[in-house]
């Protein structure tokens, strides 16, 4: 008594629960009759320490205290007396998504309640990874075959390549070393036995180098051949009688017939 109240309006607490405001209490002028309101009695704050609710989590099956008000759409409930309001806000994004929410404190004239009385949905997060994991695993045993069956199919094929490589060489080489055949033409240049007679294959005037004790075989007489006449040409027997020499004038050089040129008449 003896105070009055005075409340500034700034607010000095606010959360789920209620909002405070600073207030100042000045003492009444003594001529004037104000009195405290300390003789009326309060009214309770309405609303609880924390009216967030979540469904599953952490005991599943069952609505529990949600102690940082972030839940699922389906998962998220406000206590008997409070109305539920969800901002929107991403507060988890990793195998499920949740939201912020809020529970406000309703206006003690209204009959709102919360929704405590429904269950919520319990969390499928699990299950979409399981369901992932079950369309990607086959792909990627898929991916690891095909790519092992390429990798065999290259290697196959350059050692196919080395394999025909090493062939070719292998026959270039062997062309490149094949033995010249000998020559089937007598060979002139004998060796000669001391004491021993050359044959007619030698060749005389050359130098043939000696070999003592070894015997030299005389090689085969070289008969020149026989010259045949052309074909086209007669036998001799029907071949003309060959013509008389021709005689020139020494003089004038005309073809002369008698004693005498008969171009320029000179004696022949």
């Amino acid at each position: 008594d003896g105070y009055r109240l005075e409340n500034t309006g700034n607010v000095c607490h606010e959360d789920d629960c209620t909002t405070a405001y600073e207030y100042h209490c000045i003492a009444c002028d003594p001529a004037s009759d104000c009195m405290g309101n300390l003789d009326e009695d309060g009214e309770d704050y309405g609303c609880e320490e924390n009216a967030c609710r979540e469904w599953g989590y952490p005991k599943e099956g069952e609505w529990n205290v949600d102690e940082d008000c972030c839940a699922g759409k389906k998962q998220m409930a406000c206590a008997d007396g409070y109305r539920l309001e969800n901002t929107g806000n991403v507060c988890y994004d990793e195998d499920c998504t949740a939201y912020d929410y809020h529970c406000i404190a309703c206006d003690p004239a209204s009959a709102c309640m919360g929704n405590l009385d429904e269950d919520g949905e319990d969390y499928d997060c699990d299950n979409v990874g399981l369901l992932i994991l079950i369309i990607c695993l086959p792909i990627g045993v898929v991916l690891i075959c095909i790519g092992v069956g390429c990798c065999i199919c290259h290697r196959r094929r350059q050692a196919q390549q080395r394999q025909a490589q090493a062939a070719a060489n292998a026959q270039m080489a062997h062309v490149q070393m094949a033995p010249v055949p000998k020559s089937y033409a007598y060979n002139t240049q004998q060796p000669v036995v001391q004491g021993a007679i050359v044959g007619q294959g030698a060749i005389v005037g050359e130098q043939q180098p000696v070999l003592e004790g070894v015997v030299v075989p005389s090689a085969p007489p070289i008969e020149a051949p026989e010259e045949m006449p052309p074909p086209w040409a007669p036998p001799a027997e029907e071949m003309p009688p060959p013509a008389p020499p021709r005689i020139f004038c020494s003089a004038c050089g005309a073809p002369v017939q008698g004693p005498f040129c008969g171009q320029c008449g000179t004696r022949a």
